[in-house]
């Protein structure tokens, strides 16, 4: 049980319903009489659970050695048999419906319940869940203050499933997008063969507040994730310190431009 990796913080399994749906989610915080001093939402890809990506990346824990607390929400099977977040489909690309209405109410519900301050709220994703992430940062602004998309796709580029496929290959057009101005950090594998490294530069197009980090050797995987769960690479740089270094940095700043607008390449020579 995910509880028994986690002994010292506090874990709820519950579900939040709203007009727009239902989804199961799993909630860890630390345990103490104070309110957690941010709150980070993790959105898992095709195939993951909740907890499957709780055991990756590792950030339950390491969030809350800040005194955060971490949402993982988790797509129902009913609604997609493969557990994409619908990030393809209109239905769930609009403010007010779908997937980002339920996970955006879900995450207003727990940040008021437990005292979180509204400016520190961030998002994270890896794959559909990279993708579902941008949706949010450009649907609910108001609500996701920060932003991390790991190996994802750009908002708009598809409508249905089979423009869902050929965008990850990188093809397709994006129309017009009218970027939040909240702090993005793009990560993406330079060997990705799932979804193609052209997408991050796409994301990254024409959008002052984003920071593209290229990571070499990595494929589709969570950059320095829990080695022997799925979609792991533990040997290379820690995409979950870098999901913890933009939701604090957030925080202690107003938002502004990227300081470092180039896009930043983390190189990894394997073997001797």
């Amino acid at each position: 049980m995910i509880s028994d990796m986690l002994p010292n913080l506090t874990v709820e399994r519950n579900r939040y319903d709203c007009a727009a749906g239902r989804r199961d989610f799993i909630l860890v915080r630390p345990t103490r009489k104070t309110a957690p001093n941010g709150l980070i939402v993790m959105l898992h890809g095709c195939g993951q659970s909740a907890e499957d990506f709780v055991r990756l990346t590792g950030m339950a824990q390491l969030a809350a050695s800040h005194g955060w607390a971490t949402l993982w929400p988790e797509q129902a099977g009913a609604d997609n048999h493969l557990k994409c977040w619908n990030w393809f489909r209109t239905a769930h690309q609009r403010r007010g419906f779908g997937e980002p209405a339920i996970i955006a109410g879900m995450t207003e519900t727990i940040t008021m319940d437990l005292g979180i301050p509204t400016h520190a709220v961030a998002v994270a994703g890896f794959s559909a869940g990279a993708a579902m992430a941008l949706i949010l940062r450009d649907t609910y602004a108001d609500v996701f203050f920060a932003t991390v998309a790991h190996s994802g796709v750009a908002t708009g580029v598809a409508r249905n499933g089979i423009a869902a496929l050929s965008a990850m290959k990188g093809e397709g057009s994006i129309g017009a997008t009218n970027h939040a101005e909240r702090p993005l950090l793009i990560i993406h594998g330079g060997d990705d063969t799932v979804v193609d490294p052209s997408n991050a530069a796409r994301i990254a197009k024409d959008d002052p507040f984003a920071r593209l980090v290229t990571v070499d050797g990595l494929g589709h995987a969570w950059s320095g994730g829990t080695d022997g769960e799925n979609f792991a690479a533990p040997t290379l740089p820690s995409a979950s310190d870098m999901v913890m270094k933009t939701a604090l940095t957030t925080t202690e700043r107003q938002v502004q431009p990227a300081r470092h607008s180039n896009p930043m390449r983390i190189v990894t020579r394997m073997g001797g």
